[in-house]
């Protein structure tokens, strides 16, 4: 059983959890009263939703439960929200909460902290770039106060054309750029010691990768579906380069998925430039792609 209200929203049988909004809503929207947690995708791509107020009885709000809500551009959330799902609000620009998130599941997207365009910061240091607006588009030029990018913090920003990462920058967390299907370029800086698993997965615009120096772990899936990716510059640096790094899309499965499948490169590399002396070294790291890798690994 549940209860719906005049506006078609659904509400469990108690009035607990706001299930499921229709997409045609438009305008402003009041949870009700006594509400504690806001269901997953309850709110994805209403995109005429313009406000909504979110009753203090709220604890949890579930992984993608606004996304895609493209007029909602400021949401104000209560403090008593401890559990934020991964991906929770991703076209909202402005988000405001001071609260305390306790879950394991607190996504990028899902944050208190410091807005400054289309970028939100930890404060007004800088020091950490939570999230990017999935509105953003064009370049985005990273200030010189950031240390580090969070885990999905441009994720699937499709208008990305070009990010410049200063080398205040010491990590980039997992999935920070992936599914950036229009990133062409990105300067990753020689301050990097680790590329996290998923990073660039999916950037099909890029064509020419250059790994600097100082960059020693390369995780799994960081480059997998790089599908237009012809040219990959790899540094002495390197000592491991994880499972289907750079992964073809024909092979791709689940990253969950067990057992896990035998990785193919990505068909569209032309070339991989290596150090000199360094080539036998890195198809011993690219193991199970070795023999198709072979050919291309030049060095210079």
């Amino acid at each position: 059983m549940a209860y719906i209200d005049n506006r078609g929203v659904r509400y469990s049988d108690d009035k607990k959890t706001l299930l499921h909004c229709p997409e045609s809503i438009q305008g402003e929207y009041i949870i009700l009263d006594g509400v504690t947690s806001i269901d997953k995708h309850a709110f994805f791509q209403c995109r005429g939703l313009t406000s909504i107020t979110i009753p203090d009885s709220v604890s949890c709000i579930g992984a993608g439960a606004f996304l895609y809500c493209s007029s909602l551009q400021t949401l104000t959330i209560p403090n008593n929200v401890t559990n934020i799902g991964d991906l929770a609000f991703g076209e909202v620009l402005n988000i405001v909460y001071w609260g305390k998130i306790t879950d394991s599941t607190f996504g990028a997207r899902c944050v208190n902290g410091y807005v400054d365009g289309f970028c939100v910061y930890s404060d007004k240091t800088k020091t950490q770039l939570l999230a990017c607006s999935i509105l953003a588009t064009g370049a985005i030029e990273i200030p010189n106060s950031v240390t580090s990018i969070a885990k999905n913090a441009f994720r699937d920003c499709l208008g990305i054309i070009e990010v410049n990462i200063p080398n205040s920058v010491t990590s980039i967390g997992e999935s920070a750029f992936s599914g950036c299907k229009s990133l062409k370029s990105v300067i990753i800086p020689n301050s990097i010691k680790v590329i996290d698993k998923y990073a660039f997965e999916c950037c099909t615009s890029l064509k020419s990768l250059i790994i600097p120096e100082n960059v020693t772990i390369i995780r799994d899936w960081a480059f997998a579906l790089c599908d237009n990716l012809q040219e990959l510059s790899l540094p002495s640096t390197i000592k491991e380069i994880g499972f289907a790094a750079i992964e073809n899309e024909h092979s791709y499965h689940n990253h969950h998925d067990e057992p896990l499948p035998i990785p193919t490169p990505l068909s569209s590399l032309k070339e991989i430039i290596v150090p000199i002396g360094h080539k036998q070294r890195f198809l011993e790291m690219f193991g199970e792609y070795s023999t198709d890798l072979s050919p291309i690994i030049i060095e210079k």
